[in-house]
């Protein structure tokens, strides 16, 4: 939980640095990294792509889980539904995504939302935020 919390952190900060457009009236590079486009993360500053590596170094000495995340129970969802609100889990699945799909947001689409619902879930009491933290890597079975 703790890695996964550092890097839901480390998210939105990479998604509040990319989420200008290069040019008025085009996709943000935001959604880019969203769809899981690892080409996006170019367009990072140095120091989020440095904190990026750390974190990638860190979780790879980590104990690995001692078993695989279970699908959310109804209550789970609920819960998630009613704290960060719908859509919200495996929003973030797609971050690493071997081959993303076609892009399913409009040109000018804003990262605005993503990073709202972020920003909620980081105020949110520890078990609800882990549970939010989870479930949004965890994508719709």
């Amino acid at each position: 939980p703790l890695l996964r919390r550092r890097y839901v952190q480390l998210v939105s900060e990479q998604l509040r640095a990319l989420r200008s457009p290069a040019r008025p009236g085009t996709r943000p590079a935001c959604r880019d990294l969203l769809d899981g486009r690892l080409s996006a993360r170019t367009a990072l500053p140095l120091a989020l792509q440095e904190r990026e590596s750390q974190w990638l170094h860190e979780a790879a000495d980590a104990a690995p889980p001692r078993w695989q995340p279970k699908p959310p129970s109804a209550l789970e969802s609920e819960v998630l539904t009613r704290t960060v609100g719908a859509g919200a889990q495996g929003l973030l699945a797609s971050l690493w995504a071997d081959s993303p799909e076609a892009p399913t947001t409009q040109a000018g689409a804003s990262c605005e939302p993503v990073i709202a619902m972020l920003d909620r879930a980081r105020a949110l009491p520890p078990a609800r935020r882990e549970l939010v933290e989870r479930l949004l890597f965890q994508p719709l079975n």
